[in-house]
C-alpha cells in the first residue's frame, strides 16, 4: 500500500500526533515519534554504548536494580531529546539512513 503512494500524497514518514497545536501532549507525542523512527539506531546504540558502559564501570556485578532502572530512563530520556534534534535536521537516523542507502 505504501508503494503506490504518489509524491503528492502524505509521506509514511510524516508523523500524526493528535492534540491542539503546541500543546505539552501534542510536543511529547512527536518527540516519541521522532525516537521511534530512529528505532535501529537506538537499539543497536543501546547494546554498543549502554552494555559497553555497563561492563566498563562494573555495573552487571555490583549494580542494584533502582540504579539499573535509572540507567534505563536516563538512556530513554536522552534517546527522544537527541531524536528530536536530530530529525530537525534529517530526515531519517544515521543507521536507518545508512540501511537505505544500502538497500537502494
Amino acid at each position: 500500500m505504501i508503494a503506490a503512494m504518489s509524491p503528492t500524497q502524505a509521506d509514511p514518514a510524516d508523523v500524526v500526533v493528535a492534540g491542539p497545536p503546541e500543546s505539552p501532549s501534542r510536543i511529547v507525542g512527536y518527540d516519541l515519534a521522532r525516537a521511534g523512527q530512529m528505532a535501529f539506531t537506538w537499539h543497536f546504540a543501546h547494546i554498543l554504548l549502554g552494555l559497553g558502559f555497563v561492563i566498563a564501570t562494573g555495573w552487571d556485578r555490583a549494580a542494584s536494580a533502582p540504579l539499573g532502572l535509572l540507567a534505563g530512563v536516563a538512556y530513554f530520556a536522552l534517546a527522544v531529546v537527541t531524536s528530536a534534534v536530530l530529525k530537525s535536521f534529517a530526515r531519517h537516523g544515521p543507521l536507518e539512513w545508512l540501511l537505505r542507502k544500502v538497500a537502494g
